[in-house]
């Protein structure tokens, strides 16, 4: 009588197994999206130093941009990091720092796809080697010049 019901609950356990491997393997097909990228796609990130802009308006300094970035490289583009990185960070700065129309106290979403698009495009220009794939805002801070005394 005990070798029965050891046998059926080895039975019914590798039943709910099979059960739940074979419900697996059908249902996860249907949520993966064709969108995604694959695990070990050629695409690589890249975290760049800390990044302090000055905001100056009508010859006054206004306050700082504080800026951490990170940059999405394709990977079977062969690029030096260092050189690479500081054309990063030097165009990040002078594209913040030339943005005559962003209210960098009343930031809008707009106004950050607008600066990282000039990113781009500026990096693209000046570097014409197409490695850079987005440049991703870890944080992006404003700091005004009255709070920087507190």
């Amino acid at each position: 009588m005990i070798d029965v019901r050891i046998a059926f609950s080895a039975w019914g356990s590798v039943i709910a197994l099979l059960s739940s491997y074979a419900t697996s393997q059908w249902v996860l097909p249907l949520f993966s999206s064709s969108a995604e990228r694959p695990l070990h796609s050629e695409v690589t990130l890249r975290k760049l130093p800390s990044l302090t802009v000055p905001i100056i308006s009508n010859g006054q300094l206004q306050g700082y941009v504080i800026a951490k970035l990170a940059i999405e490289l394709d990977s079977s583009k062969s690029i030096s990091s260092e050189p690479f990185d500081a054309y990063v960070v030097d165009e990040a700065f002078r594209t913040i720092y030339s943005e005559a129309g962003i209210n960098f106290q009343k930031l809008e979403r707009a106004d950050l796809q607008k600066v990282k698009a000039d990113i781009l495009k500026n990096l693209s220009e000046r570097t014409r080697s197409g490695a850079a794939k987005d440049i991703l805002f870890e944080e992006f801070n404003y700091v005004s010049r009255a709070d920087i005394g507190k």
